[in-house]
């Protein structure tokens, strides 16, 4: 019953029907970016420790998602990447632990796995935590994947110093012959 009462609450306040939060349906309109969804309608609430407490939602959604794979594809502008609602929809949002919540770990890899997300996703990845805050341990495969994508960024970086570097010696070089 209660994962019935928290997603008609949540409902109520994605349609803006209760007067005391900022939170519209507007803001789930085609057009709107990942980012803009986030920012205007999910973290209108979720970034209110008072609203969290009420529902038993640990506090730290809108950090931990921000810092997610996801988050982050999120804060970049990047329109395919998941938001709130890829994984935990419009309005049937319900706790994690309700058997017919999206994100219930028993349908997490049929959420993940949809068309134009992640299909054919193991299901061991697909059990993969999004939402880690500080002093939570990592599962071993998104730890791996955080640090292959760390060095693979410092690797490409200093390629393009050591490739960059020495041209533009040169060229400055040459400029300076030419004066």
């Amino acid at each position: 019953m209660r994962s019935r009462a928290l997603s008609l609450a949540t409902a109520a306040v994605l349609a803006g029907l209760i007067g005391s939060f900022d939170a519209k349906a507007e803001n789930l309109e085609a057009g709107k970016t990942p980012q803009k969804i986030f920012n205007d309608t999910c973290s209108a609430c979720h970034a209110r420790p008072e609203i969290m407490k009420k529902y038993g939602v640990p506090e730290d959604r809108t950090a931990t998602f921000i810092d997610s794979l996801h988050g982050i594809a999120v804060g970049f502008g990047y329109r395919a990447a998941a938001n709130c609602t890829s994984c935990h929809g419009i309005h049937d949002i319900r706790p994690a632990s309700d058997p017919l919540s999206r994100v219930n770990p028993a349908n997490l890899r049929a959420t993940c796995g949809r068309p134009g997300c992640h299909p054919n996703m193991p299901a061991s990845i697909a059990g993969a935590k999004i939402h880690i805050g500080p002093g939570q341990r990592t599962p071993a495969a998104l730890y791996y994947v955080q640090k292959i994508l760390i060095i693979l960024v410092a690797v490409l970086l200093g390629i393009t110093v050591l490739w960059f570097v020495p041209g533009f010696i040169r060229k400055t070089r040459l400029l300076k012959k030419k004066k």
